[in-house]
């Protein structure tokens, strides 16, 4: 997959989170450390999952997911697809990129449309494998405009032949966070051009 690399340092930005005593950072990320600046989580469920440091933000990462979120697979089907877009209203650089579905997810892929229609394109991912989930860092960050677009197509198999399906036989799956359940979303991390350091 061209364009982008499994995160392997700190990426040109921070998150602030002011933490006092017991906390849990996602559904994921766990332990928390205290009064510090996290600056990436790793995908690999070590037990160190994030690296801290108390300098000043350079540039503030922001978060968002694009996709939908009331999703209704009907049990059987062999490809339930969806179409989703997000409307860019500041000029960005997109850092990293975490595609999420669950046990019925068979494919993502997700481009930024620009406002002269052409393609940028940011990930794809032909064959989903719930075990490879993680953010992918893109090797410089990908710079979208205002009136960009970021747009994505995903598809699930909820059918008896897909030996990951955890129901048997096949039932109606919505979305919702047990693993059962289902999503459909990357989430982006990004930086703002407009924004200064604080």
């Amino acid at each position: 997959m061209e364009g982008w690399r499994r995160h392997e340092q700190a990426p040109p930005g921070s998150m602030d989170f002011n933490f006092s005593g017991n906390c849990t950072v996602g559904p994921y990320v766990n332990p928390c450390i205290p009064n510090s600046i996290v600056q990436y989580a790793t995908p690999n469920f070590e037990k160190e999952r994030l690296k801290a440091s108390i300098g000043p933000v350079q540039k503030r990462l922001h978060f968002m997911r694009v996709g939908r979120f009331n999703l209704s697979i009907p049990a059987g089907n062999p490809r339930y697809e969806i179409e989703a877009g997000s409307f860019v209203h500041q000029r960005m650089q997109l850092i990293a990129i975490h595609p999420h579905m669950h046990m019925l997810g068979r494919e993502m892929k997700v481009w930024a449309r620009m406002k002269d229609e052409s393609i940028t394109p940011l990930i794809h991912i032909a064959d989903w494998d719930f075990n490879w989930q993680g953010f992918y860092w893109f090797r410089t960050p990908v710079t979208l405009p205002i009136a960009s677009w970021i747009e994505l197509t995903a598809a699930w198999d909820n059918s008896a032949q897909n030996p990951r399906n955890p129901s048997k036989p096949p039932r109606d799956v919505s979305w919702g966070e047990r693993t059962v359940d289902e999503m459909g979303h990357p989430a982006i991390l990004y930086t703002l051009d407009e924004e200064q350091p604080k």
